[in-house]
């Protein structure tokens, strides 16, 4: 596989966007708690669906959870720099979301795990420093 190939770069997209965050996270919150956070999260998209894990995270945001806050953030950052979502804000992404074919809520999931498993990797790997 060519070092410069498409899947290559999208990892170290996701990675460095991964390291970039948790970062960012972990020099003001604690860290023990987003790696806990971060671990639930593939499981939570995988079993939930990505509605009603991002419903979760928003209802969280309410309630003024600082990791919840930012993780749903990033996760609509996320969803709206897909090419093929047309929504420039959280409102309506949701709805975007919701109304979407099968096949793009399935394009959306898949990339959305990706991110996931990078940022739960990411905090573990933080955390032992």
């Amino acid at each position: 596989m060519n070092i410069d190939s498409l899947p290559i770069q999208m990892n170290r997209k996701r990675a460095l966007w991964a390291y970039y965050h948790i970062e960012e996270k972990c020099n003001k919150e604690s860290k023990s708690e987003l790696k806990s956070l971060c671990r639930r999260l593939p499981i939570l998209f995988k079993e939930h669906g990505i509605i009603s894990t991002l419903c979760y995270l928003k209802q969280q945001k309410g309630k003024g959870d600082i990791e919840e806050t930012s993780l749903y953030n990033w996760y609509i950052e996320i969803i709206i720099g897909l090419p093929f979502i047309q929504a420039t804000d959280e409102n309506e992404c949701i709805v975007e979301l919701i109304n979407a074919s099968h096949t793009h809520q399935r394009l959306v999931l898949k990339e959305i795990l990706e991110y996931s498993i990078w940022l739960k990797n990411t905090a573990e790997a933080m955390e032992s420093d």
